[in-house]
């Protein structure tokens, strides 16, 4: 069979190899002895196993309520936003006070029925850090708040917005450049090269007590990769990958192959929030697993787990040749009141990064921008995404209008953007994507009926989307923790912006193993230049772990 003789060539070549056992794609009898009966070894006949795949890993519920209240969606310039009253915070940790009120905004406004209150708030003033008191402002005028503050910013004038509720209009004049910021310098570090001393880092961090009970549990020991190749050894991208118990052929992990054509598989994780299938230990035969690709080409093959890496041969054609590598990139921003001081810098930073990108789809590349930002309840909005678009110009423009205002707690809603980010937003099949989050401060973990980071970063990897996080100044260990956590699951790095010695900047935190320092723009477009190189590319396991 020419799937089955691929894949032992593979193996023989390797120098490493994987205990594989494929299954025979017939039900027949083993090699017979000279009774013609099946030989002695007692070897199991194995049957054909249907391709298995399941969504359940990658979805997330966007549309159910948050801390018991409903999202309320509006769109307005190309914006999607998601907006809800506010609520009284009084219980600060995860099981603390359950002192959600939703009488808050209601009463600072006058209002007695939610009901009858504008769509949106307008958003509180900037304001730092670290409990200041939030104010609400006056309800809403009757343009849209989006309008609003792109009026107030100078980006367009009142006779460019067309009035009354959800549906304004915003001219496609072309909006000003901000004034240019110098560079911003960062760091970064992969916690997927040095996995052993990330797996320390875990271990004494998540053991803390400030941090404990504030973050997701995610257990990443035993981690392994699946890679699927084609029929001349060459990476697939996006192939789909299922493990199966074989007992009942039911899939205990599913995801989709990175730009290398590698799926990594935590077979201890338990995801956060959700009853899923846990993949364990390998069952006694052994794992089923299973590739499928775009050309509709699948092998299934058995595998005891005891290599870090299995190397799954099928029988495809791959990646046509000379092909424009499709990418799909996503910037997901804090944009509460603590951002203020950066968000000017960290836009100039985008608008560099979509410069140098515009030129490489000039030569080739199918590029697509897209964004959510997010806030807090109560603000002017909790997320606010833009679909993903090829209009590069265009999405500058919408990068333009971005502005920070509102938190004042210190949590934000980080696990309501990364979940839209993730399941809201349209990513192709068959290319490379990635995200990238930018914000100061850790994730609520006190609200009911939220979509966790780790529930979301799962999904993420689901879905074969890397996410590299990006640190910036006021960043506490809590959100070190969990910037570092969704970048290790998804195959991203950490990035952190530097302020003082980039020393001292790696060390707040937390960070021991091999870092680099560069512009903040080099490092976010080398991050998606490495997507576009990388892709169908073989690579070492260094670069699996990147």
């Amino acid at each position: 069979m020419r799937a089955s003789l691929s894949l032992a060539l593979l193996l023989s070549v390797a120098g490493c190899f994987p205990k594989v056992e494929p299954v025979d794609p017939v039900d027949v009898p083993d090699t017979p002895d000279a009774t013609g009966t099946p030989d002695a070894t007692g070897t199991e006949v194995s049957e054909t196993v249907a391709f298995r795949w399941t969504e359940d890993l990658g979805e997330l519920d966007l549309d159910g309520d948050l801390a018991g209240q409903p999202m309320r969606s509006t769109e307005v310039a190309g914006w999607e936003s998601r907006t809800m009253r506010a609520m009284n915070r009084g219980g600060r940790g995860p099981t603390g006070g359950g002192g959600y009120r939703g009488d808050v905004l209601e009463d600072s406004l006058g209002l007695d029925d939610y009901d009858a209150a504008p769509m949106a708030v307008s958003g509180t003033a900037s304001v730092r850090k670290g409990g200041a008191r939030r104010t609400a402002r006056e309800a809403a005028p009757p343009v849209p708040a989006a309008a609003e503050e792109l009026m107030a910013l100078g980006y367009v004038e009142a006779g460019d917005v067309g009035g009354g509720g959800s549906t304004g209009r915003i001219s496609d004049r072309r909006v000003p450049m901000p004034v240019a910021q110098p560079s911003l310098k960062a760091g970064t570090t992969d916690d997927n090269a040095d996995f052993d001393g990330w797996l320390g880092y875990v271990a004494d961090w998540g053991a803390r007590s400030d941090i404990a009970g504030w973050a997701d549990t995610l257990d990443v020991t035993g981690r392994r990769f699946v890679q699927v190749l084609d029929d001349a050894g060459r990476p697939i991208p996006d192939a789909r990958v299922s493990v199966l118990d074989p007992a009942t052929e039911t899939v205990v992990w599913a995801g989709r192959a990175y730009g290398d054509g590698r799926v990594p598989l935590y077979p201890q994780l338990k995801v956060p929030g959700r009853d899923l299938p846990i993949a364990g230990d390998a069952p006694e035969g052994g794992w089923l697993v299973q590739a499928a690709t775009a050309d509709g080409a699948v092998q299934t093959v058995r595998w005891d787990g005891e290599s870090e890496e299995l190397d799954l041969g099928v029988d495809s054609r791959g990646l046509e040749a000379g092909a424009p590598v499709p990418v799909d990139v996503c910037f997901i921003i804090d944009t509460t009141g603590s951002m203020g001081d950066e968000i000017d810098r960290i836009k100039g930073t985008l608008l560099s990064v979509t410069d140098k990108l515009r030129a490489d789809a000039s030569q080739g590349v199918d590029l697509r921008y897209g964004a959510v930002l997010y806030r807090d309840i109560g603000d002017e909005y909790v997320t606010r995404k833009h679909a993903f678009t090829t209009d590069l110009h265009g999405f500058d423009q919408a990068l333009q209008t971005i502005s920070a205002g509102g938190g004042g707690d210190g949590p934000e809603s980080l696990n309501q953007g990364l979940a839209v980010g993730v399941a809201g937003m349209d990513w192709r099949e068959g290319a490379a994507r990635v995200a990238f989050v930018i914000a100061d401060a850790q994730p609520h973990m006190d609200y009911q009926e939220d979509v966790t980071y780790g529930r979301a970063a799962a999904a993420a990897a689901h879905r074969g989307i890397r996410v590299h996080t990006v640190a910036a100044s006021g960043l506490d260990d809590r959100g070190s923790y969990a910037f570092r956590q969704i970048a290790q699951l998804t195959r991203g790095q950490f990035i952190y912006i530097e302020y003082g010695s980039a020393a001292a900047s790696a060390a707040d935190h937390g960070v021991t193993g091999p870092t680099k320092s560069n512009n903040l723009d080099d490092i976010v477009y080398g991050r998606v230049r490495a997507e576009i190189d990388g892709w169908g590319k073989d690579g070492t396991m260094k670069v699996a772990r990147r």
